[in-house]
């Protein structure tokens, strides 16, 4: 009879152990998952804003385009307004001696 009580408490101990152990996995695996969400949570943030700075990146891409076209618009103005200084000088230039020319 002493020896049955000795192993039922045996048995008892190495069942409170493993129900120790089970609930420390159970533990485990809770903090795995709480991890895990909040990892996925973390990389839904990143992807928008990821998603955010490419469109910053397409609006920017759109604006140099824009100012590229613009400063090629000035840069050909700027062309014709130097090549109609010149035409006005070299008229300045030939109406002064035409004047000179009529009152000399």
């Amino acid at each position: 009879r002493e020896q049955k009580s000795t192993a039922d408490l045996d048995a008892l101990v190495r069942v409170r152990a493993l129900e120790q152990s089970v609930g420390a996995i159970v533990g485990q695996l809770r903090a795995a998952e709480d991890g895990r969400r909040a990892a996925t949570l973390q990389l839904a943030g990143l992807q928008r804003e990821r998603k955010v700075q490419a469109g910053k990146i397409t609006e920017q891409t759109v604006q140099l385009a824009q100012a590229k076209g613009e400063g090629e618009r000035l840069r050909a103005l700027a062309e014709k307004c130097s090549g109609s200084s010149a035409r006005i000088r070299a008229d300045a230039a030939r109406f002064k001696a035409d004047n000179e020319r009529l009152q000399g």
